[in-house]
């Protein structure tokens, strides 16, 4: 190595201690790229999946509990005989939002961005808002009819209850779990900003090093010929 430093040319040795620093940084703007490129990732992931994902399922357990008083409500003003388009009106309120709810779950489903573990509580979810839907449709339909007699409404209604109960677990779960997902993705996030710091004063530390020492080797290699030359010629 010795020698096949000594048979460089004068120009070729002086560039050496310059090109350990422009590999040094090279190796800085790499690394340095490469993270900054995960946290974009990172916030990408918070906004777009996390956020959106934590928000529809607050919004879908906001509507459940809404949908689920509305009907109290409904019930209320059938006893007290209250304006039949108001009810009717309520009524479908009622159907449009569980629907709006089931459809969002299932584009969430097809979307392909949900994780293994969102995926079985979204199945949950879905499955229990049918079930829901379906006892909650019933039991409107019971109580708006004449023929139906107290026992088959009260029988509904606490069908109905049972169904939103399971719902309304399997809802605070989901929304548990975007919570605990979208604190795991920051966690992440600035983690990687700390690697990067840390890569970064380390790789510089090092550059600044090494540079030093080549400087010194480059130098004396360079000088001793020289002074061997000088003391001959003396």
């Amino acid at each position: 190595m010795k020698q096949f430093f000594n048979n460089l040319k004068l120009g070729m040795k002086m560039l050496v201690s310059p090109l350990i620093v422009f590999i040094f940084l090279l190796l800085l703007a790499g690394g340095t790229f490469f993270s900054f490129w995960m946290m974009k990732n990172a916030i990408d992931d918070i906004y777009t999946n996390r956020f959106q994902q934590l928000q529809q399922s607050l919004q879908i357990a906001q509507d459940a509990a809404a949908a689920n008083g509305t009907i109290y409500q409904i019930f209320n003003m059938i006893n007290w005989m209250q304006d039949q388009q108001e009810i009717d009106a309520l009524v479908g309120k009622v159907k449009e939002t569980m629907a709006l709810n089931v459809d969002s779950i299932e584009k969430s489903l097809s979307s392909g961005r949900l994780s293994e573990g969102e995926k079985k509580l979204y199945e949950a979810v879905l499955s229990n808002l049918l079930e829901y839907q379906k006892a909650s449709t019933r039991l409107l339909e019971l109580a708006l009819s004449d023929a139906t007699s107290s026992f088959q409404t009260v029988s509904a209604g606490m069908e109905a209850d049972k169904k939103y109960a399971t719902l309304h677990k399997n809802l605070s779960a989901l929304v548990d779990y975007e919570k605990k997902l979208g604190k795991y993705t920051y966690d992440s996030s600035v983690s990687s900003f700390y690697f990067t710091l840390a890569a970064f004063v380390v790789v510089f530390i090092l550059a600044v090093i090494l540079s030093y020492i080549a400087a010194i080797a480059v130098t004396r290699l360079i000088l001793t010929p020289l002074k061997k030359a000088i003391g001959v010629l003396g």
